[in-house]
Order: structure tokens, then C-alpha cells, then sequence
């Protein structure tokens, strides 16, 4: 599994190669086969479901031309520029039953081809330790507890401005898990201090065969304040 901060480490290994930013190419030049695809639904816990996509030849970023159009469960993604041009395609769409699925779709009229991914909508994420806003000692182990379920994969993250940044690919979904002693530390070695542990939950989807490579995958996440004694 994947966090969002080895994610954004590779995009800027993949964005140095260019003198100033990301390459881009219009799809129009490019066939399905040769396109490397990436489709993700984020659950906020608002009531809707953030799906982004992105399309990639090589390391050269696809701007949608021609007709070509995402769509997340019939509602198209918008186009969106990062800081490096990278380019992102988003929307938000309605949270779907645990175990549904997301149908990401990839419409090309010139060729009239309609490319199916689907990103399985995952279990909610329900902390059931430590307890919100608790005060948790340092030099300790910190036993970490969920709901599990049956679909996905655990990570979990500490972060804060007062706190030691850590996170854990925890993999199967057992339920618990124990943070070592001495591993929650506060900046500077001064507390106490504040952090925010989450627990996030993906479940990986199926790509269309069509796509050179193709990564899809559904994530949902919960939170916890701590203060942290050292």
C-alpha cells in the first residue's frame, strides 16, 4: 500500500527530469494501449466520495482532447493543473453501500471505446482506541483498535505540528494494532505535545485490461487527537 506522501515523492521524481515542470500530450495522440491509468475514490465522511483520476504515456501527463471524457458512476471528472502542471481529473460523486462499486469510465468517441474500472467502495473506518483527545505516554506502547473488515488493507499515520511525523503500513485488516514504545516522540524531544493518529482503509479495485497499467483503488479514513507525553 501507498500513502499519499510516497505519492507525492514520486511525482517529483518523476516531474525533475523536466527543465520547469510536467510534460503533457493531448490523448489524441495516444491509444489506449499505451496509456497508464490511475483511479482513486477518497470517502471524507461528508456523505460524498472525492474521485480523482489521472492518465499518463511514459512520464508525459494526457490532456483530454478530442472528445475523450472520465466519468465517475456517470458523472465526469473536471480538469485540474498541480503545482508541477501535472494534470489531475476530480469530481465528487455519491457515497455508495460498502462493497459496491465505483465504475470509473474512459469514453472515446473517435474510436468509440467506453473503458470500465471499478473501485469497491470500502468499510468505514471505526476507531475504537485510544479514545478521542486522550493523553498517551511516549516511553509506552500504544495499542491502536478498529472495526475490521473483510476488504482491504491498514495504514496508519501520526502527524501535528508539535509531534514527530510517523506512519505504519500496518497491510492485512486485523483489527488492532500496537505502536512501539519510544516511536511517538515530540519536536525537539519537548512535550507535551499534540498529534493526529488516523487509521486509513483501502481496498484495491479491477482495472480495464485495455490500459497498458492501470491502479485502482477505494480509501476511507478516521481520526483521533492525542497528547503525547514524554
Amino acid at each position: 500500500m501507498i500513502d499519499m506522501a510516497t505519492r507525492t515523492g514520486w511525482l517529483v521524481c518523476l516531474c525533475a527530469a523536466a527543465p520547469l515542470a510536467c510534460q503533457s500530450t493531448n490523448s489524441e495522440n495516444v491509444k489506449t494501449p499505451g496509456i497508464a491509468a490511475t483511479f482513486r475514490t477518497t470517502d471524507d465522511s461528508s456523505g460524498t466520495v472525492a474521485a480523482h483520476a489521472q492518465l499518463r504515456v511514459g512520464s508525459t501527463y494526457i490532456d483530454l482532447s478530442g472528445g475523450d471524457a472520465l466519468f465517475c458512476d456517470n458523472v465526469k471528472l473536471g480538469k485540474s493543473e498541480g503545482l508541477l502542471n501535472e494534470i489531475n481529473y476530480d469530481a465528487a460523486v455519491a457515497r455508495l453501500t460498502p462493497g459496491a462499486s465505483y465504475v470509473f469510465e474512459f469514453r472515446r468517441p473517435a474510436s468509440s471505446e467506453s473503458r470500465l474500472s471499478y473501485a469497491i467502495a470500502p468499510d468505514p473506518v471505526v476507531i475504537a482506541a485510544p479514545g478521542n483527545g486522550g493523553m498517551v505516554s511516549s516511553q509506552a506502547p500504544l495499542p491502536v483498535a478498529w472495526t475490521p473488515a473483510a476488504m482491504g488493507g491498514i495504514s496508519i499515520s501520526v502527524t501535528g505540528s508539535g509531534v514527530q511525523n510517523r506512519s505504519y503500513a500496518v497491510g492485512p485488516d486485523h483489527g488492532t494494532y500496537t505502536i512501539p514504545a519510544n516511536a511517538l516522540l515530540c519536536e525537539n524531544n519537548l512535550g507535551p505535545c499534540s498529534g493526529v493518529l488516523t487509521v486509513t482503509r483501502t481496498v484495491v479495485g479491477s482495472g480495464d485490461p485495455a490500459f497498458e497499467s492501470v491502479d485502482v483503488e477505494s480509501m476511507t479514513s478516521a481520526s483521533v487527537n492525542l497528547q503525547i507525553q514524554m
